[in-house]
């Protein structure tokens, strides 16, 4: 029977666990829950101590008799519960020996928590051993533990010091992040790195397109198709979703071939979207679709002809074929006379050489490359010539000028100048309006004074009285900019002639405004210097100062500013 109430040590000794340099180091220890268990960890050496107090003073190191090669340390065997028995128990008060074990419990413990990521921002996607989310990234981290629980989860972000994990985290940056991330419980069991390579991804993709086969401003023969492709960078594109006019969305999955369109005018939306349903704004494609050949008409043009008492001669006999198309436009032309090899149609054909029965071939090529039948038409060589087109006009300014856009922008100083040309009957005449305030005959270039947006129409006549009309827009600006100068500093005073006097130390700043064509420079003098660019501010002046700024606007009209200071040294 034990005289004394024994009280039993276990003492651990200590040893750490370094995972890597990066990683912080996690202690393995022992740890009373606040249950009353005692969680050991497992791999820890055990040394049992007794004592007649509980102060811990005086302990003396058990030793054991029989199995000395497997004490001092000994190590707990078993995951989980384990116990250190005595097979007598006796009464504290009464000191009555009774067959009963007295058992202490001690819980030992090698399983490292386990963590688990969950993202609490919609949709992921997985590629390239890489996870794509959307911004903000809302990120959570949980763990487990089977027997002492968790103590802290540790996490580390693009490379900073781990720190312990309090609350959801939030990654807004786009681009590519690092999160490594463990736990470890509260004997000091770490779970191994989890490293997670995270692309914050809001980019949307871009979608372009491209015409194949015969194509030619937005129209397409019955040949072409649209191939329509997306720039995607990030987690990859989950699709290209189009709509032609009201018809239903469906997923592109190769070229829309104009075959099976029907003929006429057309509206294809479009748009791309990535893993991550970024998905760019809709795009419109306007087109339209020509499968109609151009039709010719062939005419032989007679020996002369009179206008007003005046007589036109070729001198001999030609062949005019015109073309006409429904959309895309003439591209070319090509003929054969009594079947000869095909040339290009460039102008009217001398028929002089030919003589007896006449065959004209011909076919005509839209600029989408639909192409006529070819007929064989035999034609009279005394049908009269019919003149169906007018002058070939155009328009050009000399002086200043400025573009920007479709805007044209002119002062009174620039010359308009018409110019026709009429390769069958000739040039008659020019005329020009401005603003519908009546025609004017074309004799020389012109300008408008008046500032303001005018409409110049104008019309030229061939000797058939054939017309071709056309008008353009200009905006009429003769107003330099607006100069605003601004000292640094108030004046102090002024003198008895009024001017304003400033401290040394002020700067002088000037900015200047175009309300139409726009500032283009400006230029300064000080006191009768060399006029040079100003490009900054002016802080180097005399007692007495003359300055004369000029600024121009991209018409070259200039604004004059002369200003009269002084400066106290």
């Amino acid at each position: 029977m034990l005289k004394k109430f024994l009280f039993l040590w276990i003492v651990c000794l200590v040893h750490t666990s370094l995972f890597s340099q990066e990683l912080p180091l996690i202690e393995k220890r022992m740890y009373t829950a606040p249950d009353g268990k005692l969680y050991i960890q497992k791999s820890l050496p055990v040394y049992l101590m007794l004592n007649t107090n509980a102060d811990n003073k005086g302990a003396v190191l058990l030793k054991s008799e029989r199995t000395a090669a497997y004490t001092n340390p000994m190590y707990f065997d078993t995951e989980g519960l384990n116990t250190i028995r005595s097979p007598f128990c006796v009464d504290q008060k009464t000191k009555e020996v009774r067959k009963q074990d007295i058992i202490f419990e001690v819980y030992a413990d090698s399983k490292a928590p386990v963590t688990k990521i969950s993202f609490n921002t919609g949709k992921t996607f997985k590629k390239d051993n890489k996870l794509f989310v959307k911004r903000p990234s809302q990120i959570s981290l949980t763990a487990n533990d089977e027997l002492s629980g968790v103590d802290k989860i540790m996490y580390s972000l693009d490379g900073e010091e781990f720190r312990p994990y309090v609350s959801t985290l939030e990654i807004s940056a786009e681009g590519e992040h690092t999160l490594k991330y463990f736990a470890y419980d509260f004997v000091g069991n770490a779970e191994a790195l989890h490293t997670l390579v995270l692309v914050v991804d809001n980019t949307k993709p871009k979608t372009s397109y491209e015409f194949k086969g015969d194509n030619f401003d937005n129209i397409l023969a019955g040949n072409a198709s649209i191939v329509l492709k997306s720039e995607e960078t990030g987690s990859g594109l989950a699709g290209i979703y189009i709509r032609l006019d009201n018809g239903p969305v469906q997923k592109y999955s190769s070229a829309i071939k104009a075959a099976t369109i029907e003929q006429g005018e057309h509206t294809l939306y479009y748009l791309a979207s990535d893993n991550l349903d970024n998905a760019e704004t809709e795009n419109t494609l306007d087109f339209y679709v020509d499968k109609t050949p151009p039709t010719i008409m062939q005419e032989i043009i007679g020996k002369t002809y009179m206008i007003n008492g005046r007589e036109f001669s070729s001198g001999r006999s030609q062949l005019k074929i015109t073309g006409l198309d429904n959309k895309a436009g003439i591209k070319e032309i090509y003929y054969s006379i009594n079947n000869s090899e095909y040339k290009k149609y460039e102008k009217p054909v001398l028929l002089s050489s030919i003589s007896g029965g006449l065959v004209i071939k011909a076919y005509a090529l839209d600029n989408v490359n639909n192409r006529t039948e070819i007929r064989d038409e035999a034609q009279s060589a005394q049908l009269p010539y019919i003149d169906l087109t007018g002058p070939s006009m155009k328009y050009s300014f000399s002086g200043p000028l400025f573009k920007y856009a479709d805007t044209i922008y002119v002062n009174k100083n620039t010359k308009i100048h018409l110019k026709g040309v009429d390769e069958e009957a000739g040039l008659s005449q020019i005329q020009y309006n401005i603003d519908n305030l009546g025609m004017t005959n074309y004799q020389e270039p012109f300008s408008i004074d008046k500032e303001g947006i005018h409409t110049i129409q104008y019309s030229g006549t061939d000797n058939v009285d054939n017309t071709t009309m056309g008008y353009f827009t200009v905006v009429v600006d003769n107003t330099g900019p607006e100069i605003f100068p601004r000292f640094s500093s108030l004046p102090i005073k002024s003198d008895n002639t009024q001017k304003p006097i400033y401290p040394s130390f002020a700067a002088l700043f000037v900015a200047a405004t175009d309300q139409t064509t726009g500032y283009e420079k400006m230029t300064y003098s000080l006191n009768g210097s060399k006029e040079i660019p100003f490009t900054g501010f002016l802080n180097a002046f005399n007692k007495n100062n003359q300055l004369t700024i000029k600024a121009f606007d991209k018409l070259g009209n200039i604004t004059v500013l002369s200003m009269q200071f002084s400066v106290v040294h």
